[in-house]
């Protein structure tokens, strides 16, 4: 999982700084095919590498389940992205509640449910997806955000902007090894609630930036904030996957995964219909750079908020583990 983590980490660095690059030499929309010359080999290796059993078993599967959740899912973030206090708005969330409430009917039903409701009897999932929403929320909020800090506020080129993330994906890749390697010797809680309360620590350094801060301290906040963040993905999800038996393993595991994408989704959806409000609120300032930087500030404290909420949920997890402990007697033994 660390491995894995790493991998994204890397890509988290180099899509940046790409993109970044041909925004300002070739124009914003060759990024889209930037996909293309990756996509294609990435198909041609799963075709040729990935060889699977020949034995399949027929399963059933829970369409009833996932036409409703998408509908559900589909309307909260249209509902966050239009944002202000319309009909419209006020329809698409009750339609999301609707489908959510009739989603989780259809789960108690289904014969082989899209998402087993009795995983959240285990703590250590029901406390970790809580966990692995809102610390997603924050961390894409900062990754989305910081870039637009440097360009739009420091006055930096957008291939500088790109740049901008290396010291915080770099510390990403250090504490990721780290978490992975720790779980063998720890508890999840004793490794995510460090990490999380560091990450809320960087978030909290970055909402209190001023319009002109040096390119230091904002590579300073960066690197704490990347630091927290490093070991929470391998983590949560080694914590569901070894919370269930082998055979509902992948469901457990694609469950905390989802948690972490639609938390990282709907928190980059607040927080940009925040920054939206935050500057027409502000657009008697005379000064743009000012009030997007106040803006942004808000951006990064409401990501803090959510990381707080992570942090409670980790505390909450209890005491489980990747490796039993071993008791001081059976060591003697």
């Amino acid at each position: 999982m660390g491995l894995f983590s790493d991998v994204f980490s890397i890509s988290s660095i180099l899509g940046p700084v790409l993109g970044g690059m041909i925004s300002e030499y070739l124009g914003w929309g060759w990024i889209f095919f930037i996909n293309l010359p990756i996509g294609i080999p990435a198909i041609y290796l799963m075709a040729a590498a990935w060889k699977e059993s020949k034995r399949y078993t027929r399963r059933s599967i829970d369409w009833a389940g996932v036409v409703t959740f998408s509908i559900s899912i589909v309307s909260l973030l249209l509902a966050l992205v239009l944002s202000g206090d319309s009909p419209t708005i006020i329809a698409l969330f009750s339609l999301s509640a609707l489908f959510l409430a009739l989603f989780i009917w259809i789960e108690t039903k289904a014969e082989e449910p899209m998402l087993p409701l009795h995983l959240f009897k285990i703590r250590v999932i029901a406390f970790g997806n809580i966990a692995g929403f809102f610390m997603s929320a924050g961390m894409f909020g900062a990754i989305a955000f910081i870039p637009l800090f440097a360009q739009d506020v420091m006055g930096v080129s957008p291939t500088y902007a790109g740049y901008i993330l290396i010291p915080l994906m770099l510390s990403v890749v250090v504490t990721t090894t780290i978490g992975g390697r720790l779980m063998s010797k720890v508890s999840y809680r004793t490794i995510l609630v460090p990490s999380m309360a560091l990450m809320a620590i960087g978030l909290g350094m970055l909402g209190g930036m001023t319009v002109d801060p040096t390119a230091l301290q904002l590579v300073l906040y960066m690197i704490i904030t990347g630091l927290g963040m490093g070991a929470l993905y391998p983590v949560v999800g080694t914590a569901a996957q070894s919370a269930v038996e082998p055979g509902i393993r992948g469901v457990a595991t694609s469950s905390s995964q989802f948690f972490r994408s639609i938390g990282g989704t709907i928190g980059v959806s607040v927080l940009g219909s925040l920054l939206t409000q935050r500057m027409v609120a502000g657009g008697a300032e005379t000064d743009s750079r000012v009030v997007l930087s106040h803006a942004l500030n808000s951006v990064f404290l409401v990501g803090l908020g959510f990381v707080i909420i992570a942090l409670v949920a980790c505390f909450l997890m209890g005491n489980a583990r990747l490796v039993p402990k071993v008791s001081k007697v059976k060591q003697r033994a």
